[in-house]
């Protein structure tokens, strides 16, 4: 995946001013400060929204994406948040057991680390061949990050993750972009 020449703009607010980026590895890791525009990132790449100027180059069919934000329905308890991308009760149902949440919670029950594993479940689940994560171990603590980390990694698509720590790119082996 290639990123060429690419600016885009909150109003006055410039973001990325002819920014390129080559995206080599399996698992890339997009680290700096907040509000460097690593969320913005994430969304232009996954076509939420569109640069001003500049090309994102990749031939993915099918992309996930992990906002910074959970966005569960809250009318739904934790297995129906799920099953909205994924209809396979059995693979739903692994998940669950593997991130060790029981889906008949509500979302309401969940702490902020709860919240984000069932998050990640749903990225998951939905089967892309690029998965797209934003922050996705923040609340969570180190034994659970290298659990989470392990089953990202077991899923075998290709990763892009945001977030502040090196340990969090070092547990999903990936390369470190800086922007």
């Amino acid at each position: 995946m290639r990123i060429r020449n690419l600016s885009f703009k909150y109003e006055d607010k410039i973001v990325f001013d002819h920014l390129d980026l080559n995206f080599n590895s399996d698992s890339t890791y997009i680290m700096g400060a907040s509000g460097k525009g690593k969320s913005t990132l994430l969304k232009l790449i996954a076509g939420l929204l569109k640069p001003d100027n500049g090309t994102i180059e990749h031939d993915f069919k099918k992309i996930s994406i992990m906002f910074q934000e959970d966005r569960l329905l809250p009318w739904l308890n934790v297995k129906d948040n799920l099953l909205l991308v994924c209809d396979d009760i059995n693979e739903v149902d692994k998940i669950l057991k593997e991130i060790e949440i029981d889906g008949s919670l509500s979302v309401k029950q969940l702490s902020g680390g709860m919240a984000r594993r069932v998050s990640l479940a749903r990225a998951l689940l939905y089967g892309a061949d690029l998965l797209l994560l934003d922050e996705p171990f923040s609340g969570l603590d180190k034994k659970m990050m290298k659990k989470m980390s392990n089953l990202i990694l077991s899923k075998g698509v290709k990763l892009i993750v945001s977030g502040h720590d090196e340990l969090e790119a070092k547990l999903l082996n990936a390369e470190i972009i800086n922007i």
